[in-house]
């Protein structure tokens, strides 16, 4: 399971920046089928050494490494293209919605895999799997996709396809205000992966399997009305400040932590964290979105993409060794955890685990209120100007090509 993690995660992390040059590129309708059509190819070879029982462990690596380079192409031509699609006063709105597909995928996949494993076995699944691809892809056929008019900034990016890789990380280092949402995204990131990480063991330690799945059905409902009220209601004005304070909820959603141990704290602990993760990726996005233009979006949007993903391994590394060493060593959490609870949390199994959420939801509420005390992090949506987002003359050309006069 790590492997294919990293199988998953390492090449987002290596290949986006040039994903990024290849969107800004290229038409981005192409680039959508392409991408869906790639990791469904690739699907299709998975099922068919499965049926003729020829499956080995480094297909599935395969596979994993196959879905992610899609993934990390896919994602920065998505999100460029919403920019075109909607007015910038809906970017919130938008973005809530395109969350939805993301909830309603933990709340239906685990089901559905059962339905579907239990009549039709593994070849069913990945059957499906095959079938979803085409339906992505019928779909994109089916959608009218913009191309961004050119700007000054799409026109000073033009280069080697090398230096166009790069230009994303020219544009976000040149605003100290985008430099800083990307660092607190990526601290954030980092902090909330390692205690999630810890779902499953602290639930195993104390209920049946089926007790997780509960767990985890509770979460997927967060998310989708988090992304529910999100879609609806799109923010607030200024998306820096539902950014900062929706961050902060994670904190409320720790000390339930500090309650006895059940399936009820448990969910409590995690609905909040799960309500608001849409809402606050959503202001983030909007404001990345109103601050880059659109013909570079592609190339910014994957370097943000490639420095969140980067601390996913890293969390992953070190949450076992903190777990085993630090927190749980003879099933006790640190002691100046225990003496700071008050007596709350108990010297019982699975309590230091516990002990894991409250330092990471201090440690996520010290870095939002440090990180809003900062001029430039908090005023990124006046300090910048919003950024140009026009559609090309003819939605068939490519970023830099000149309209034919009518």
């Amino acid at each position: 399971m790590a492997m294919v993690m990293m199988a998953t995660a390492l090449p987002g992390i290596l290949l986006s920046p040039f994903m990024g040059a290849i969107v800004d590129r290229s038409n981005r309708k192409r680039v959508l089928l392409f991408a869906d059509s790639f990791a469904g190819v690739f699907s299709l070879m998975l099922a068919a050494v499965l049926i003729f029982g020829k499956l080995e462990i480094w297909h599935v690596y395969l596979v994993a490494m196959a879905g992610s380079i899609a993934n990390t192409l896919m994602w920065p031509a998505m999100t460029a293209t919403t920019s075109l699609l909607v007015p910038k006063e809906q970017f919130g709105r938008a973005n809530g919605l395109l969350q939805f597909g993301d909830a309603g995928s933990i709340i239906l996949a685990p089901i559905l895999a059962g339905f579907i494993f239990g009549f039709f076995g593994l070849k069913g699944l990945v059957v499906c799997d095959v079938a979803s691809f085409v339906i992505a892809i019928t779909m994109t056929l089916l959608c009218k996709i913009p191309q961004p008019a050119e700007t000054h900034e799409g026109r000073e990016a033009k280069a080697s396809f090398w230096a166009e890789a790069g230009y994303g990380f020219k544009f976000v280092f040149a605003r100290p205000g985008l430099v800083l949402m990307m660092s607190y995204f990526m601290l954030i990131n980092l902090v909330q992966t390692i205690s999630n990480t810890l779902i499953a063991p602290i639930v195993l330690t104390h209920w049946k399997p089926q007790t997780l799945g509960l767990v985890q059905s509770v979460i997927g409902v967060g998310m989708l009305v988090g992304t529910i009220i999100m879609t609806a209601w799109g923010g607030p004005r200024r998306k820096i400040y539902g950014f900062a304070i929706f961050s902060s909820v994670c904190f409320l959603g720790s000390l339930v932590m500090l309650l006895p141990l059940s399936v009820f704290s448990i969910c409590a602990c995690f609905l909040p964290m799960m309500l608001v993760a849409p809402m606050v990726n959503a202001c983030s996005q909007a404001i990345w979105q109103r601050k880059t233009p659109a013909d570079v979006q592609g190339k910014v949007f994957a370097v943000r993409r490639m420095f969140a993903w980067f601390m996913t391994p890293l969390s992953f590394a070190l949450a076992g060794p903190l777990a085993d060493h630090v927190f749980e060593p003879n099933h006790r959490p640190a002691k100046w955890v225990l003496d700071a609870s008050f007596g709350l949390l108990q010297d019982e199994p699975g309590a230091g685990l516990r002990s894991m959420f409250l330092v990471s939801g201090l440690l996520t509420l010290a870095v939002t209120v440090l990180i809003f005390m900062l001029p430039r992090f908090r005023n990124v949506e006046t300090d910048l100007p919003d950024a140009e987002l026009k559609i090309a003359e003819d939605p068939a050309l490519t970023p830099g090509a000149v309209p034919t006069p009518a």
